[in-house]
């Protein structure tokens, strides 16, 4: 989820060989784009924006969460 969360703000820099990035690719939640200047960079696509969104919603905000998981 973090490395979604990353690429939320994308196109980001990461080595190609990133196994976060790899896995994602092959999911079809994160895609590489080639530039014709600079490193290769990795993008969210719509399905990983479609997977963070719901899993975004399934985490517990900070002020609904119970006084035993705070401790």
């Amino acid at each position: 989820m973090a490395a979604l969360m990353l690429l939320e703000h994308s196109p980001v820099e990461i080595e190609q060989g990133t196994l976060d990035m790899t896995a994602l690719r092959d999911a079809g939640l994160a895609e590489l784009i080639d530039r014709e200047t600079g490193e290769p960079k990795f993008s969210i696509t719509r399905k990983g924006k479609v997977l963070l969104r719901i899993l975004s919603e399934r985490v517990p905000r900070e002020g609904n969460v119970s006084a035993a998981f705070r401790s």
